[in-house]
């Protein structure tokens, strides 16, 4: 009896084995499957990433080479405006020539002359919104005032009295003779920012440009709300 037990059971018991044998190919053939699987959305991604990076380094470079260009000729302009103050004085003259200057660099807002005492004498704008406005308190005026040589300052991203729009002003002291007359600001449209850079990518980015004091200059896309911040 048991003889024929154990002669039925054996086929059972190979079949199990079987199954079981089965199961665990199965098991490791998903497995497999698996760990290829994800090795290659692995793979995909690093690429696209290695992709996206290197189209940012590449934009980083441009943007770099494209602001120090702008940034050379406003110091140029910033510098020609020093200089013709201390030539021609307050007057007529010297708002024709900030006029002048002005109309030949579409990134700047504004560009001002200011007094020793802090008040504005120039205003490249044309209906003269700033003149006998008084920014000694700003501090792109304070730095400049202080100063033992003549300095390009850039300060941070400031609110305009006139209209509370958003800017970046450069400030260089004007000295003659060691006496103090005044500062030269030059502000740019924080929008420039992000528009210089809206000129060399193909599609939209999202981000922001930051001081090296991480200040917010601008925001990708641009939101005014998020300046100075």
């Amino acid at each position: 009896m048991a003889a024929k037990w154990l002669a039925g059971f054996l086929p059972t018991l190979s079949y199990l084995r079987n199954a079981k044998t089965l199961w665990l190919l199965f098991v490791t053939l998903v497995l497999v499957f698996v760990l290829f699987a994800v090795a290659f959305l692995y793979s995909r991604y690093q690429a696209r990433f290695d992709v996206a990076e290197e189209r940012l380094n590449n934009l980083v470079v441009i943007y770099e080479d494209n602001f120090s260009l702008q940034m050379r000729n406003i110091e140029r302009f910033i510098q020609l405006t020093a200089t013709e103050y201390k030539d021609v004085g307050a007057g007529d003259d010297l708002q024709l020539f900030v006029t002048s200057v002005a109309e030949d660099t579409p990134q700047l807002r504004t560009l001002l002359v200011i007094d020793a005492t802090g008040n504005v004498i120039a205003d490249s704008r044309p209906d003269l919104p700033a003149i006998d406005l008084n920014v000694s308190d700003r501090r792109y005026f304070m730095v400049q005032q202080m100063a033992a040589n003549p300095t390009l300052f850039i300060d941070d991203p400031v609110q305009s009295r006139v209209d509370g729009d958003w800017s970046l002003p450069i400030s260089l002291g004007v000295w003659s003779g060691g006496d103090f007359m005044g500062v030269i600001v030059a502000s740019l449209d924080s929008i420039f920012f992000s528009s210089s850079i809206d000129n060399f990518v193909e599609q939209d980015i999202e981000g922001y440009i930051l001081k090296d004091n991480r200040i917010i200059l601008t925001s990708l896309p641009y939101d005014v709300e998020q300046i100075g911040q």
